[in-house]
């Protein structure tokens, strides 16, 4: 058995949400269809084509081996300035940002809105003149942290803190921004 499926097998909370093997049941997850293929097995046989090639497998085995880890993903000139932003690469995920707060710090943030999931920037790379990342579809604007600044139309019985967009953690080592997604990760060498 691999390293990789074994790491997969043992990290149910890396798990959570990814999609299913094609192929499998609708109702299970990534780790319940590895399982299942693995009790299947006849010894000295190879595993299934599908734990090797498909999208899913790949989410899942990126989630079990990148959440938690610093990952190096930008040069610090690509975010040089207050309102700078790059969107990264990140194994299974699409959709984060690193961008330069006005505070000169570093912020890996989701850059979708949390109303509709509209993207709140185009392109690889670009700056917020006004420090401010604003959804195109109803005006909600948030600062480059994350942090929900106006929300048109929200009920005011519903605490803007809790529509802030998800984060993660960037540093700057030398020339390079890494960044870490999910819990703690362990600590960045100087």
């Amino acid at each position: 058995m691999s390293v990789e499926i074994l790491g997969l097998l043992n990290n149910e909370t890396a798990l959570a949400g990814t999609r299913h093997m094609k192929g499998d049941s609708p109702s299970l997850s990534v780790a319940e269809s590895l399982r299942a293929v693995l009790a299947s097995r006849e010894l000295g046989r190879a595993l299934p084509r599908d734990v090797f090639v498909t999208k899913e497998s790949l989410e899942a085995d990126a989630a079990a081996l990148f959440r938690g880890a610093w990952v190096a993903a930008a040069h610090e000139s690509d975010v040089d300035s207050p309102g700078a932003w790059v969107h990264v690469t990140f194994p299974g995920r699409r959709d984060l940002t690193i961008a330069r707060t006005a505070e000169l710090d570093l912020a890996l943030i989701t850059s979708i809105c949390r109303h509709r999931g509209v993207p709140l920037v185009e392109g690889e790379r670009g700056r917020a003149e006004r420090l401010e990342l604003v959804c195109p579809y109803h005006g909600w604007t948030y600062d480059l942290a994350g942090t929900l600044l106006r929300a048109p139309g929200l009920p005011p019985c519903i605490a803007r803190t809790t529509l802030s967009l998800g984060t993660g953690r960037a540093k700057a080592r030398g020339p390079f921004v890494f960044v870490a997604v999910g819990a703690k990760p362990p600590g960045l060498p100087e």
